[in-house]
């Protein structure tokens, strides 16, 4: 059996949320070659569709299931992190080595403070913010848990996340209206000011599996014509749309709303075309949409390798290649590949060798997830 089957055939797979997940990874790889701006505009709903997916994924793990806030931060804290601090040991290293050899030490990009910043996912490269957000709705999701259990039903639950979220952006609102920020370093404010967004969408993550259909229309309709509001109030007021990104760090309910939207409708459209039927008949689709949904961090890691060596061979490359879909299609078909070829190998490694059947547990969190 290959590893596409085997990702395939696990049990109690939400083939719904691996689409969505799929989706959103190949949005934000969009986001980052370079598309036209129009269509970066509209994808903005990328970040926020995959942390809610999260929230349904989190719902859809930890029926009859009691988490320890201690215990479940063991296990899912290093699974994010100690992925990321390998590749990043992996990418610094690669481009050290690359500009030794080619005797331009001096014009090696990366200074300590932007290494040390990466490694501590403040900013540096850039990219790896992502994974910060992650880290937040994990210490999050606990808690979130806790909360959802003490109403009686989800609609309580989530009017509570939703006053939490409201009340957040009220005194976020205050805050930048009377510049308070700018005693802030920009690092801190996105850190702080985000816990409350991307919690209110984990959590509403955790209610979509649950509500009816009904609800979830009422749900897409109120934040849809939320963002429509604030959308055509600030061109109004500036003459112009405000693109979504310039309220993306910290997230504020313009970009929020849209997310939500976005990705609400996008759940409803699955079921109403019945695409996980569709893709439960037709498996070599279906295994390749799991294996992107399970190998998410890896793919969106091995993208960003992928993305600084393409700037540094495109200037070499004939007009007809140098464009935003050659970029995207070679990064996300090398990112992929070179995600399943390093759990094949690795999958091979734990079944036959003794170091890998001694090492299976680092060696699984490392590379495998």
């Amino acid at each position: 059996m290959n590893k596409l089957e085997e990702v395939a055939q696990k049990p109690n797979r939400n083939i719904t949320a691996d689409i969505l997940k799929t989706l959103g990874l190949i949005l934000i790889i969009m986001a980052h070659t370079d598309f036209p701006t129009n269509f970066d505009r509209l994808r903005e709903f990328d970040v926020p569709m995959m942390v809610i997916v999260s929230g349904i994924l989190f719902d859809y793990s930890c029926k009859n299931r009691t988490y320890q806030f201690a215990d479940y931060l063991k296990k899912r804290i290093p699974r994010l992190i100690a992925p990321v601090w390998l590749f990043l040991a992996f990418f610094f290293g690669f481009y050290y080595i690359y500009y030794l050899l080619l005797g331009k030490l001096t014009k090696y990009p990366f200074s300590s403070q932007k290494i040390l910043d990466t490694f501590f996912l403040i900013d540096g490269i850039g990219y790896v913010w992502i994974v910060r957000v992650f880290v937040i709705v994990a210490i999050l999701s606990v808690f979130l848990l806790k909360l959802r259990s003490s109403f009686s039903n989800i609609s309580q639950f989530f009017i509570a996340i939703l006053a939490i979220f409201t009340v957040h952006e009220a005194i976020i609102s205050a805050i930048y209206t009377n510049n308070l920020e700018s005693s802030l370093q920009e690092s801190t404010t996105f850190i702080l000011f985000s816990i409350i967004p991307y919690g209110f969408l984990f959590g509403l993550g955790m209610c979509v599996p649950r509500m009816t259909k009904k609800e979830l229309v009422w749900v897409a309709s109120f934040f849809g014509a939320l963002f429509f509001f604030i959308l055509f109030y600030k061109y109004s007021y500036f003459g112009h749309f405000i693109p979504l990104r310039i309220l993306k760090f910290p997230p504020r309910v313009y970009y929020v709303a849209y997310g939500i939207f976005m990705t609400i409708f996008i759940y409803l459209t699955i079921d109403k075309f019945k695409m996980s039927q569709f893709l439960n008949k037709n498996r070599q689709i279906s295994s390749w949409i799991l294996f992107i949904s399970s190998s998410t961090l890896w793919i969106y890691l091995w993208h960003i390798f992928f993305i600084y060596n393409w700037y540094l061979i495109r200037v070499k490359l004939p007009q007809v290649l140098n464009n935003f879909v050659v970029f995207f299609l070679v990064v996300a078909v090398l990112s992929i590949a070179t995600t399943y070829w390093q759990k094949k190998v690795m999958s091979r490694l734990i079944e036959t060798s003794q170091f890998g059947q001694k090492h299976s547990e680092i060696l699984g969190i490392l590379f495998l997830k």
